[in-house]
């Protein structure tokens, strides 16, 4: 059986929002494990632009400028930042090259790709790290609702005049980017990313797995095409010849560290976090949580939202967003693996 990709999947949303980035900013609502991110890639291979996580950042402005400055560099000229101050004459055609694209900003950019504190102390921004940009460059943005607001608004200015915008957020978070009074209220479209149904995967895949194994994985990834193709592979791997769920049990053996991790970690979330974590793991309600205030429940439950570990498929339901690492801290709750520190 060869693999789909998501790409593959999704083309016909593919083509939506290359149709939509170029007249107005996208908002691309998706589930975590549906494989938003690996859409935005496509587009950007298909086309000039750059990636920003303002979680990779830590929700730092100028870390995040920073990168987005080395990144526009690096794709100017082939040599490596440390390179460009090097005698020769390859480096200086690239230092020409950059001085073309940014003028007098020149000192500057070198100086925040460089992650110099100079470059901030004059108001290096996201406008400025892209200097001249010809052709409309396009911004994907990965988890957009964790954006400094003063980003966000530049963002909106830029993308009213100089460049292409998609935004990738969860279903819950779409409305801090065009709520009422959010950055992108009423210059922005906001389009939800599908989930695949049985007769979709059949359609994709042939007849590879008998009808009743793929109800069957489906169900186990809640329909997540990324993490429904990660099964998919590991069963692919063993020539198909073990039960789905085997594959399904190999992608969350994958998970055991990170459940270890997310765990130990949790506290720093909110001190009720970890056990929340557990009880959703076990399929309990969050607040049946035996001598705790329910407002104090709700707080920690928005937290780990935030923090993108728990979503809402329904109004007062939660669950662990990722599936495979749900399954993986309900094995670590009945006692099949033992928490420890995180490394």
């Amino acid at each position: 059986m060869t693999t789909p990709t998501i790409e593959h999947l999704h083309a016909a949303l593919l083509t939506l929002l290359t149709e939509r980035i170029a007249s107005e900013p996208v908002i691309l609502g998706a589930r975590t494990g549906m494989g938003s991110s690996a859409l935005a890639r496509e587009l950007l291979r298909r086309t000039k632009g750059f990636m920003l996580d303002p979680l990779a950042a830590g929700g730092d402005s100028e870390l995040l400028t920073q990168t987005l400055t080395r990144n526009v560099i690096d794709s100017l000229q082939p040599l490596p930042l440390e390179a460009l101050d090097e005698p020769g004459r390859e480096a200086e055609q690239a230092r020409v090259q950059l001085a073309r694209h940014y003028d007098g900003d020149l000192a500057p950019a070198l100086a925040a790709a460089a992650g110099s504190g100079e470059a901030a102390l004059i108001g290096w921004t996201i406008t400025r790290a892209l200097g001249s940009s010809p052709g409309n460059p396009l911004l994907a943005v990965r988890d957009a609702h964790r954006l400094p607001s003063t980003v966000m608004w530049e963002l909106r200015e830029l993308a009213s005049t100089s460049i292409r915008l998609l935004l990738l957020t969860t279903p819950e978070h779409h409305p801090q980017l065009n709520g009422k009074n959010a950055p992108f209220y009423g210059m922005s479209a906001y389009i939800e990313m599908p989930t695949l149904s049985l007769v979709d995967w059949r359609k994709a895949l042939g007849d590879p797995l008998p009808v009743e194994a793929l109800r069957e994985l489906l169900g186990m990834t809640r329909s997540r095409t990324a993490i429904t193709l990660e099964v998919l592979e590991r069963h692919t791997k063993h020539h198909g010849e073990s039960p789905i769920d085997f594959a399904f049990l190999d992608a969350v053996d994958a998970r055991n560290d990170q459940a270890r991790e997310v765990l130990n970690l949790a506290c720093s979330v909110h001190d009720l976090a970890p056990r929340l974590l557990l009880a959703l793991a076990a399929g309990q309600a969050p607040y049946a949580i035996h001598n705790e205030r329910s407002d104090r429940v709700a707080l920690a439950l928005r937290h780990l939202r935030d923090y993108g570990l728990i979503e809402q498929p329904r109004p007062r339901s939660w669950q662990i967003a990722d599936p495979l690492l749900s399954a993986a801290i309900a094995r670590l709750r009945n006692g099949q693996g033992e928490l420890h520190p995180a490394a």
